[in-house]
């Protein structure tokens, strides 16, 4: 179902503009958040239902006589329900970064705007930081 969600989200969006000559995402802001949520999100979950799929079947094959304890409707069902929530707040994000940019406007311009917002800037030193980190440890690892 998730797949058939990721197809709509990108394939339907396409088909659209191709028949009506409407781009939805430049429709407005919210149409923007709200088309790339649901493209991203699909993503997201598709990916995952595949790893808890593997680890069900993992659990089903190496463990038989404990697989119908372990397996079942309901923790699947608890599981998936976890993996949505967790892919709600994961991308959640998506509803206050991203912007319909005029026309004519470059990601560029509009992030050096965005300069002097305090989460931007946050959000800046927090990656900027993990790079940091992340390249003095691979450095370290290849000397």
């Amino acid at each position: 179902m998730v797949v058939v969600q990721v197809l709509y989200s990108s394939g339907a969006k396409t088909w659209m503009r191709l028949v009506t000559g409407v781009e939805w995402l430049h429709a407005s802001d919210a149409a923007c958040r709200c088309l790339t949520f649901m493209f991203v999100a699909s993503l997201h979950l598709s990916a995952w239902l595949v790893v808890l799929t593997t680890a069900d079947r993992f659990v089903a094959v190496w463990f038989p006589l404990k697989a119908a304890s372990f397996c079942s409707q309901s923790r699947a069902r608890l599981a998936s329900l976890c993996l949505l929530v967790a892919t709600v707040l994961f991308d959640g994000h998506i509803f206050w970064t991203f912007d319909l940019l005029p026309e004519g406007r470059s990601a560029s311009q509009r992030g050096i705007e965005r300069r002097n917002d305090t989460s931007t800037l946050a959000a800046d030193s927090i990656w900027t930081h993990a790079r940091r980190k992340t390249e003095k440890k691979v450095s370290n690892a290849l000397d």
